[in-house]
């Protein structure tokens, strides 16, 4: 879903909540008392570029 939403220009973001916080989350959502938030996404415009990640070289070994 984050790949997907960079694929429209905007920036995305996984947070977990914080220990504590799903009664609220889910009170605030009108959510069942029962359900339980595992993540949230954050969605908006990035309002920078960011620069790949240097990575090392692959090296690719074939077993014969």
């Amino acid at each position: 879903m984050l790949l997907m939403i960079e694929t429209f220009g905007l920036a995305a973001l996984w947070g977990s909540p914080a220990k504590g916080a799903n009664t609220a989350i889910t009170s605030l959502c009108s959510m069942n008392a029962s359900d339980h938030v595992m993540g949230i996404i954050y969605v908006g415009w990035p309002s920078q570029s960011v620069a790949a990640p240097l990575r090392p070289e692959i090296t690719i070994t074939h077993l014969t």
